[in-house]
């Protein structure tokens, strides 16, 4: 829900939703790529993933 905030909040008004929405879901495939290749050493990693799931803006409609 905070990301669906700042994202809202951040996009100008003439700005195309559907090439917001497409960043969205850029950052969601780098969010599992990174959780999906980390292993439990690499704490950073993990926690890069985690914090890019959280800034995710959930269902666009």
């Amino acid at each position: 829900m905070g990301g669906r905030f700042v994202v809202a909040r951040a996009m100008p008004a003439q700005v195309d939703r559907r090439m917001v929405v497409c960043a969205a879901y850029a950052v969601q495939l780098v969010e599992s790529m990174l959780l999906l290749v980390a292993n439990e050493s690499q704490i950073a990693m993990i926690l890069l993933g985690v914090v890019l799931f959280g800034s995710g803006i959930g269902k666009p409609t």
